[in-house]
C-alpha cells in the first residue's frame, strides 16, 4: 500500500507560512472512504480519527507516526485517504494535506488489524515536500 500526497488549498497557504519559519501544528489525522477535492474544507465521507503520535526530526524533516485500530473505527468502510488538520494562525484548523492510497483497504469496526503510517514533510530552501 502506498500513499500519495497533496495539499489543500488552504493547506498551501499554510505550507508557504511553515516555509517561512511560522512553524506548523497537526492538529488531528482522520481517515475516509471518499475523494476529497484540492478545494475542500473537510475530508469528504470521513469515517474516524486516527491516533497520532509525537513527530519525530531529523533536520529539516519531520516525521508524524498515525495509526488506524480498526477496534476504534464506529462503522466498517473502504479506506482510500487520510486527511491532515493543522491550525492555521489567521483561519484556526484546515485541512492541510489528503493522503490517497494507490489501492483501498476494507476496515473492519470493531476488527482486530492495527495500520501504521509514517507521514513525512520537509521544509527546506526550496518550500515544503511531503512524503
Amino acid at each position: 500500500m502506498s500513499l500519495q500526497g497533496f495539499y489543500t488549498t488552504k493547506g498551501l497557504a499554510l505550507a508557504a507560512k511553515a516555509a517561512a519559519g511560522a512553524g506548523l501544528t497537526v492538529t488531528k489525522v482522520t481517515a475516509g472512504s471518499g475523494t476529497t477535492a484540492a478545494s475542500a474544507a473537510v475530508l469528504a465521507d470521513e469515517k474516524q480519527t486516527l491516533t497520532v503520535g509525537p513527530a519525530q526530526t531529523d533536520g529539516q524533516t519531520a516525521t508524524l507516526p498515525v495509526t488506524l485500530a480498526e477496534v476504534r473505527a464506529g462503522v466498517s468502510y473502504a479506506l482510500t485517504e487520510l486527511g491532515v488538520y493543522a491550525r492555521d494562525p489567521e483561519a484556526g484548523e484546515i485541512l492541510y494535506q489528503v493522503f490517497r492510497l494507490d489501492e483501498s483497504r476494507a476496515i473492519r469496526a470493531g476488527g482486530e488489524s492495527v495500520y501504521r503510517f509514517y507521514l513525512r514533510q520537509s521544509v527546506g530552501a526550496d518550500g515544503v515536500t511531503v512524503a
